[in-house]
């Protein structure tokens, strides 16, 4: 018997389904559909579950401290976090070459797996 697995192109990917990328520079980068999946916030919490590997997104007000500002990204539909201290601090690997996730929300929170 054979075990086939599905090969997911990048191209094949629906626009229409979460996402959220790693950029080689150490940003976090939303589709629009993780995008309005989060609530579509201005700002965010950066949370990190060790034990787990899985990084959360919770929506913040602009006054909450430690809240990072998503940006939208160009003209795109995308938005992006600046995550690289985050990144370093508990050494989430990026550099190399740019990660996809696939994140679910859980709550508030946005949640994917990094590891």
């Amino acid at each position: 018997m054979f075990s086939f697995e599905v090969f997911e192109s990048i191209h094949a990917r629906s626009p229409k389904a979460p996402r959220v990328g790693l950029s080689r520079r150490g940003y976090f980068s939303l589709n629009k559909a993780a995008y309005q999946l989060l609530g579509q916030p201005s700002r965010v919490l950066l949370l990190y579950d060790r034990e787990r590997a899985i990084v959360g997104l919770k929506p913040a007000d602009e006054d909450t401290p430690h809240s990072y500002k998503v940006v939208q990204q160009g003209k795109s539909q995308s938005h992006v976090i600046a995550a690289k201290a985050f990144c370093d601090h508990y050494e989430i690997a990026y550099g190399d070459e740019a990660l996809h996730f696939r994140p679910r929300k859980e709550g508030d929170l946005l949640i994917f797996e990094v590891a």
